[in-house]
């Protein structure tokens, strides 16, 4: 994607101004990257979360908990056969995927933030595509096959809510 600028936002004063210039380039680019400063008490997670309403997102949650807007990655244990955990709570691999909604209403936009780079010895790589750019590269057939056929999709269980 070729726009990598970077927005400063001030938590301590709210500016109606610069959230109407996000959510325009959220709206056109299909992505805005933030970087929030003078949070209030230090926490991220409001932050995140304030800042998404300020643009005129609405959280979602990610599984059954009406609360559950943020989802951590972070490692809470080593993997083992007994583990229940996630697989980005666990100490594993992430392969590259894709993060992508199993809604039936799925949302426009998914809102990701850092709170530390990945310490790992490799390190980790995020890597944005837009839509439109995988499209492109489809054949005339692709399109029409995922356009008019229905496919059954094997949601991972850490993705199911509810039935």
């Amino acid at each position: 994607m070729e726009n990598d600028s970077c927005y400063i936002v001030d938590c301590s004063n709210e500016n109606s101004s610069l959230f109407a210039e996000l959510r325009d380039e959220l709206i056109k680019n299909g992505y805005v990257k933030v970087k929030c400063e003078n949070l209030p008490d230090g926490d991220c997670d409001k932050a995140c979360l304030n800042t998404i309403a300020a643009v005129g997102g609405v959280c979602c949650p990610y599984d059954d908990d009406s609360e559950s807007f943020i989802w951590p990655v972070k490692v809470l244990e080593l993997d083992s056969p007994e583990s229940h955990l996630q697989a980005s709570q666990l100490d594993r691999e992430l392969v590259l995927h894709t993060d992508c909604s199993y809604e039936h209403d799925a949302p426009h936009f998914v809102a990701l933030y850092v709170v530390q780079c990945d310490r790992s010895e490799r390190g980790g790589k995020f890597q944005m595509v837009r839509t439109q750019e995988i499209i492109d590269k489809l054949s005339p057939e692709t399109k029409r096959l995922l356009r008019d056929e229905t496919y059954k999709i094997n949601v991972p269980p850490d993705f199911r809510k509810g039935n």
